[in-house]
């Protein structure tokens, strides 16, 4: 007797690591929860028990209403992170402009201020 049903195996996520680019992770967890077809609303309980070091700090510190909206839990951490907006799209132009601020920035900082990228 055969089953024609098909296998239904939940993805599982891992612990964030201290060195981890945390959007790369963040993006990750979403493409894992949006695979499983996990409801939005048990994402942050999902991924809380996974978070380290400031991502944690950054949950521990909101309020139980507060850290139940993913959203605003992925918000608040990457302000703890110090990742705006503006700060990510400052970062994409300067990679398009030969200069990369995560890795060897001040072998790059000569050659940004030249070009004008950036100012002194």
């Amino acid at each position: 007797m055969t089953n024609n049903r098909p296998c239904r195996c939940e993805l599982k996520f891992r612990k964030l690591r201290d060195t981890e680019d945390i959007e790369k992770y963040l993006r990750a967890f979403e493409h894992v929860a949006q695979s499983n077809e996990w409801p939005k609303p048990s994402w942050s309980a999902r991924l809380a028990p996974e978070l380290t070091g400031k991502a944690f700090e950054a949950y521990a510190n909101l309020s139980l209403d507060e850290a139940k909206d993913y959203d605003n839990l992925k918000k608040v951490i990457l302000i703890k992170y110090e990742i705006t907006a503006e700060a990510f799209r400052n970062n994409e132009l300067l990679k398009r402009q030969g200069c990369n601020l995560t890795t060897g920035f001040t072998q790059h900082t000569s050659h940004c201020q030249s070009t004008g990228i950036l100012r002194a």
